[in-house]
């Protein structure tokens, strides 16, 4: 393989480590008052990663774009009502269309201030914690 070959290797390996490191982190399906533009989806990185390109998919099939770059913390903060209150599933995918994490199925019928999280590798609900670490 020649030098060319191996940066190319090389540059696909670190994009696969890049996508393998973000993960949908929290999920408010059902926020106090109106859901619509108030629903939020966030997602969680150690390192910086450009989500242009990237999009997520709920149950029915509806798919949101992403795009932008972050670390830590990336509140996603849908225009329309693309998430439902009861059996919610959210995929997360990258620009080659590789699952990279998807949510378990899940529900919310307090309209609350109460959401979905990452809790030692479970999803749990809980009181929201948004842009912080999950309890």
């Amino acid at each position: 393989m020649g030098r060319g070959g191996v940066i190319f290797l090389l540059i696909v390996i670190l994009i696969n480590l890049a996508s393998a490191s973000v993960r949908i982190n929290e999920v408010e399906l059902n926020p106090s008052g109106t859901d619509s533009k108030n629903e939020w989806i966030e997602l969680y990185s150690s390192q910086e990663i450009n989500l242009d390109g990237w999009t997520m998919v709920n149950a029915k099939g509806k798919v949101f774009g992403l795009n932008g770059s972050f670390s830590d913390y990336k509140t996603v903060i849908t225009p329309y009502n693309f998430l439902t209150n009861d059996k919610q599933k959210i995929k997360l995918f990258d620009t080659e269309n590789n699952l990279i994490d998807e949510t378990d199925e899940i529900s919310d019928s307090y309209n609350d201030e109460r959401s979905w999280q990452v809790c030692d590798s479970e999803w749990k609900f809980e009181q929201a914690s948004k842009e912080e670490k999950n309890e």
